[in-house]
Formats: structure tokens, C-alpha cells, sequence
């Protein structure tokens, strides 16, 4: 039976004394949508106080239990820190003129609260709507292509339409996609760092496929969960401080170590390729392969001592690696192993290689920096664009490159074959990482803490 407003007095009584948890727990088993509910329950309660209006408030409340679905893998009952009704708790705090200047719109009453954002789903599976944000209005093209020059005004980034698919109080340690979902793993700092979150790309039902991954050190605090690789059915987790690798299945049934390192190896990078995982050991100076269960494990390169790796990809032959420091620049083997081939140098903030239909796509992350672009056998190095304002992201598929500046926050596209730069967004603050698929452009935005956008292309 629907329940109403009136047979939740108290319920609500709970909440306005934050103790929602313990009631809800000393009068019976809390029902997984419970935490939900109450939010619909403090949108009719404010809206009451605020218009006087009881039919308003009703109307208010039903329409919030169609359009929004509980994410119940937010909040673990067990889990330290967390509370599954601060949702609800900041919605009684707002004030009434917020109620007035968005009305009707739950996505515009909730969506700048990273509570809410996080424990709710929109029911159409399209993510938070974010009508506030710029979708750019074109501008000057960068040096495109191989050699060429883009051209002058762009296409219009305002024919992008923009929405906010959820947050996370955390920055992003890494960002991978696969045909139905984004991954993203969060370090520190922020409540929610030492996780791995899947997003199903046009479906509601997110999840944490873990939680918990820090670890206190000789040095500190771990920055917990960085680099992510994935195959088919496993996500694997590069684990910074706990200096493991984890295993996790895609329907959150499996959360498995498979391997752990001495403390100070530095595991940040990951990388899968045939039925072997690949590490970067940065602060051990080495790379090293193991079977997906974790054994048979085997150093593949040893690096100079005075390089630190800033990023690992794979093709089906070939590991490829950026490097700072020492012959800065990108670097690759076999993935038999041996000696590594220097492909690229003088690239003193080389970052973020990303593998594309036999080339590889690096990122000179400076303040004048650049998309450098070389085949997999290191001919044809050149820059793809170039006088790029601290390039943060990087994505490319068999036709297009997409990046972000975060000098000012931009995503924007290119064609492979060159041209005018396509502005997907400006305005975004503290952009960084960038997925590209055939329908859309993803990224992260750190205001503080991340927030997952995405946009038609």
C-alpha cells in the first residue's frame, strides 16, 4: 500500500531530531528505500512551511517518488562516516526562496547537494540535469591534425547538451568505460576516497563496487584507489599506500586482492592486455605482469631510477608508458618484455597515453602545453594540438580526439583528420579526466569535490 505523508509523522519526527537512523532501526528493519523516502517526505514538509499550499506539498511529494529511484549502494549501514538521511536533512535546512526559485524542479533543488546527488538516481536514466551549465559558444581551433592548422570559430558548443550524472565528496583517482557503464576510482581527500563507483551509462542502478581502500603509512594517509583497467566481466584496482591489486567484479559479486607489493612500491597505474594484468611499480621502478588470479607474476621492464611513470596503456602487442624526469616523454615494450624503446623525449610533462587504432596520444600537461600524437612504431611524432592551456583529459576513438584544458575549464573535440576544435563545455571548474564513446563525452569537475558530467557529442 502507498504510503502518505500523514503516516509518516513519525518518521519525519525522526529526522527533524537526527535520529532518523536509530528509529528506523529500533522500530523495525529499515526498508532499503527509506532513506529516499525521507527526502520526498522534507520536499512536502518545506514546502508546506514555505507556501502554506497542502495540496502543493502533496503533489510536491508524489511527483519526487516518480521521478527519482533510491541508489542503495551509497550507504552501507556498517560503513564509518556515513548517514543516509544528511540528504534529507539538508533539504529542511534550505531556505524558502529556493523552493520558489526552482518550484517544480527537483533536479535544480537537489542537484548542489552532494548528499542528495549521491543517494538518488533519476528515474529516466539520464543522469542530473545541469541547465546552469555553459555548453561554450565555439571559439578559435588549436594546430589540428598532423601538421595542420585548425581553423577559425569552431562548431557551436552550445548545440551540446550538458547534464550532471552524479558527484562523489572525493577526487578522481581514475576514469574507464566500457560499452554500458563509466568506472571511476576516488583518492583523497574527501569522505567518500578509497572506492571504485560504476555508472551505467543510460540506465539508473550505479553502485560502489568497493569500498574502503586506504591505508595508513610509514608516510601518512594513502591516496587510495587510482588507476583502473578492465576486461570483460573484472574491473582491476591500482591501490596507492595499500600498494595492492584488486580485482572486483562488474556486478559488484566479487572483491578480490590478487596481489600485494612491499610498502613504498608506489602501485598507481594499471593496465590489462590478453589474460595479463600489468602494473606500474613507480617508486620501485618497474613493471610487472601477472595472470588475472595473480599468479605467475613477472617483472616485465625495469626503469632508470630517474623517471617516474605518469601513465600505462596497452594495445594487443605492446605496453606503452609516459615518463617525467630522465628522458621524459613515452616509452613502450613488448609485452614479452626486454629493454624499452624511447619513442618520444624532451617532453618533460608527458601524462596520460591513450592507445587509438595503432597510434598513441599523449598529453604535455605544462601551461602551454600539448595533444602530442605518434604511431606505435614512433614515426610521425608530431603535435595534434598544440598551445593547449594545461591539458588535463585525454580520450580518443577511431575518428575523434577529446581532451579538456583546465586553463580555463574546456572539453573539447577534434576530428583525427584535423580542423576547427569542437567546444563541447567551457566554464568547467577544475576539469579533468575525459571519456569518449560513440553518443557522448564524459569528464570530471572537482568544485570541490567531483561531479560526473556528461554531453551529447
Amino acid at each position: 500500500m502507498k504510503r502518505t505523508a500523514t503516516s509518516s509523522i513519525l518518521a519525519i519526527a525522526c529526522v527533524s531530531l537526527g535520529v532518523a537512523w536509530a528509529c528506523s532501526v529500533n522500530l523495525e528493519s529499515m526498508p532499503k528505500d527509506e532513506p529516499c523516502s525521507s527526502v520526498g517526505y522534507s520536499i512536502a514538509s518545506r514546502t508546506l512551511a514555505c507556501t502554506g499550499d497542502e495540496g502543493l506539498a502533496t503533489e510536491r511529494f508524489d511527483a519526487f517518488e516518480a521521478e527519482f529511484r533510491c541508489n542503495e549502494w551509497v550507504y552501507t549501514p556498517n560503513e564509518v562516516g556515513t548517514d543516509p538521511f544528511e540528504c534529507s536533512r539538508r533539504v529542511n535546512q534550505l531556505w524558502c526562496d529556493r523552493f520558489t526559485t526552482c518550484a517544480d524542479d527537483f533536479h535544480c533543488l537537489l542537484r548542489d547537494l552532494e548528499q542528495c546527488v549521491a543517494l538518488l538516481n533519476p528515474a529516466d536514466g539520464q543522469g542530473w540535469h545541469e541547465e546552469n551549465w555553459d555548453g561554450g559558444t565555439g571559439g578559435t581551433g588549436g594546430t589540428g591534425g598532423t601538421g595542420g592548422t585548425g581553423g577559425t570559430g569552431g562548431s557551436d558548443g552550445g548545440g551540446h547538451a550538458i547534464s550532471q550524472m552524479l558527484s562523489s565528496h572525493a577526487y578522481p583517482g581514475d576514469f574507464v568505460q566500457d560499452a554500458d557503464a563509466v568506472y571511476f576510482s576516488t583518492r583523497t581527500p574527501g569522505s567518500d576516497a578509497g572506492k571504485v563507483y560504476r555508472a551505467p551509462k543510460h540506465d539508473p542502478g550505479g553502485r560502489y563496487l568497493a569500498v574502503g581502500m586506504l591505508c595508513d603509512t610509514d608516510a601518512g594517509p594513502s591516496r587510495g584507489a587510482m588507476g583502473l583497467a578492465l576486461d570483460d566481466t573484472h574491473v582491476f584496482v591500482a591501490v596507492d599506500g595499500c600498494e595492492t591489486v584488486m580485482r572486483l567484479a562488474k556486478d559488484a559479486s566479487e572483491s578480490t586482492t590478487i596481489a600485494t607489493f612491499p610498502e613504498g612500491s608506489g602501485v598507481t597505474y594499471v593496465a590489462v592486455a590478453g589474460n595479463e594484468v600489468f602494473v606500474a611499480l613507480v617508486s620501485a621502478f618497474k613493471i610487472v605482469a601477472m595472470a588475472k588470479d595473480g599468479s605467475a607474476q613477472r617483472d616485465v621492464v625495469t626503469l632508470d631510477p630517474g623517471v617516474r611513470v605518469t601513465g600505462l596503456a596497452a594495445s594487443s602487442t605492446e605496453l606503452f608508458w609516459t615518463v617525467n624526469g630522465a628522458a621524459s616523454g613515452l616509452q613502450k615494450v613488448a609485452l614479452v618484455g626486454g629493454t624499452p624503446t624511447i619513442l618520444t623525449s624532451g617532453y618533460q610533462f608527458a601524462n596520460l597515453p591513450v592507445v587509438s587504432d595503432g597510434e598513441v596520444f599523449f598529453l604535455d600537461t605544462q601551461p602551454s602545453g600539448a595533444v602530442v600524437r605518434v604511431q606505435q612504431s614512433g614515426a610521425g611524432l608530431a603535435p595534434f594540438a598544440a598551445d593547449q592551456l594545461n591539458p588535463a583529459g585525454l580520450s580518443a576513438d577511431a575518428t575523434t580526439v577529446a581532451w579538456s584544458r583546465s586553463d580555463p575549464g574546456t572539453v573539447v573535440m577534434l576530428s583525427k583528420n584535423g580542423g576547427a576544435e569542437d567546444i563541447v563545455a567551457t566554464a568547467q571548474p577544475r576539469v579533468g579526466f575525459v571519456l569518449l564513446d560513440d553518443d557522448s563525452v564524459y569528464w570530471t569537475v572537482l568544485e570541490p569535490y567531483l561531479k560526473l558530467m556528461r554531453a551529447e557529442r
